[in-house]
């Protein structure tokens, strides 16, 4: 998740073609958000797209911390979806 969300390096080098995510986040970065903002609105575009696209059920923990050195902490889990 982090290589899709926040553009991170993929560590499986020449096979990352393998797992394509695509990215809401780089998006925020030349809008001028305060850093409160930019998580907000971060987590709304992630749950679009993991509850909307990937399918998952619910996010239990979403936080996105300031951005050090072009990278953020993330904390980020989910309930898969119950299958009937």
């Amino acid at each position: 998740m982090r290589v899709a969300l926040l553009g991170e390096p993929n560590p499986l080098g020449t096979m990352a073609f393998m797992l394509k995510a695509e990215t809401p986040l780089p998006s925020l970065a030349g809008l001028g958000l305060t850093e409160d903002a930019v998580a907000q609105v971060a987590e709304l575009l992630v749950v679009e797209m993991l509850v909307g696209d990937r399918g998952i059920d619910h996010l239990t923990a979403f936080r996105l911390g300031p951005s050090h050195r072009g990278k953020r902490p993330l904390v980020l889990e989910w309930m898969p979806r119950r299958r009937a």
